[in-house]
């Protein structure tokens, strides 16, 4: 059940530190190894946030 929680969080956006706190682990980066995975969704969202910076960028004349 742990598990489906932690990560059910973390798509939502909840911060590793109460996620972790949730779980009760004393350290971030076990429940990081343990519990966290990153999704299709995660992956297409850092798609579209870099695109939006990087057309911003442009936008304002900044090399890319």
């Amino acid at each position: 059940m742990l598990p489906a929680m932690a990560n059910i969080l973390s798509v939502n956006k909840i911060p590793l530190k109460t996620i972790t706190d949730r779980v009760d682990h004393s350290d971030s980066e076990v429940t990081t190894s343990i519990y966290t995975h990153v999704t299709k969704n995660m992956k297409d969202e850092v798609i579209n946030v870099l695109d939006k910076v990087m057309k911003k960028r442009n936008l304002l004349g900044y090399l890319i």
